[in-house]
């Protein structure tokens, strides 16, 4: 499954429609602290709204790590 963190919280992706879980949780990386992905995917909607339309915050806004690689060289990049 997919899901989205939208300004109102967690959603499911659904088709062309996001579902907007009923949860506590504000993100996906809340969710992914908790251990509680589990939930996402019984999870009731309490709103549906498409996804042509809707506002997409970063998935996981503050991750914990961020793993980064340099390249100095153009040849290189390929070989990482």
């Amino acid at each position: 499954m997919k899901y989205a963190t939208t300004p109102s919280g967690v959603a499911r992706v659904e088709g062309d429609h996001l579902a907007h879980l009923d949860l506590p949780y504000r993100d996906l990386g809340e969710v992914l602290r908790r251990g509680a992905l589990a939930e996402l995917a019984d999870a009731p909607a309490s709103s549906r709204t498409p996804v042509a339309g809707a506002t997409l915050r970063a998935p996981v806004p503050e991750p914990p790590k961020v793993i980064c690689i340099g390249v100095k060289y153009r040849c290189l990049l390929y070989t990482s």
